[in-house]
């Protein structure tokens, strides 16, 4: 494997949607309903990954991992969602990893790529939040140095509702 990192262009958006529709339907097996995976759309996040990629007013930048031209995983990171967080604090919005790729070193190569863009665009905290019922992701993020602070969401999405926790680090 020949990994390579970069930021993702417009022309990604299809690859980023299956590779992220796939990891959901692999890795939170058991953890969200069956029926909502089995319902999650390559055609639609597609869609959203234009949209994200397109947008001018998109403050968040995402890196890809990739092998030749195949993506195995992505991160996406930028400003807080959280107002109500100092404007000191970025986030890891999000770190994906195709499951048949776990392990490998693609999701430490992706957050340390994220983290270092965070610390460039001047940020000196993160926060990341991470579906609470999924232990081998928090231990993936506590191992990295990243902390729980006690607070918690519950992320709806249709009819299901996730429940996240959030960790975060000094940058």
């Amino acid at each position: 494997m020949t990994l390579t990192i970069r930021k993702a262009e417009l022309k990604d958006a299809a690859q980023i949607a299956k590779m992220h529709v796939e990891t959901w339907q692999i890795a939170y097996r058991g953890h969200i309903p069956e029926d909502y995976l089995n319902k999650l759309s390559v055609e639609e996040r597609t869609q959203k990954w234009i949209g994200i990629l397109s947008s001018q007013k998109n403050k968040n930048l995402t890196f890809l991992a990739l092998d030749e031209n195949e993506v195995l995983g992505f991160c996406s990171v930028g400003p807080t969602e959280d107002k109500r967080l100092s404007k000191i604090t970025g986030e890891l919005h999000a770190l994906y990893v195709h499951p048949s790729k776990h392990r490998q070193g693609l999701g430490s190569a992706l957050m340390k790529t994220g983290v270092d863009k965070l610390i460039k665009q001047g940020f000196k905290k993160a926060i990341v939040w991470v579906l609470k019922s999924n232990k081998s992701a928090l231990q993936f993020y506590e191992t990295a140095g990243w902390k729980a602070d006690g607070k918690n969401r519950k992320d709806k999405r249709g009819k299901v509702t996730l429940e996240d926790i959030r960790l975060g680090m000094d940058l």
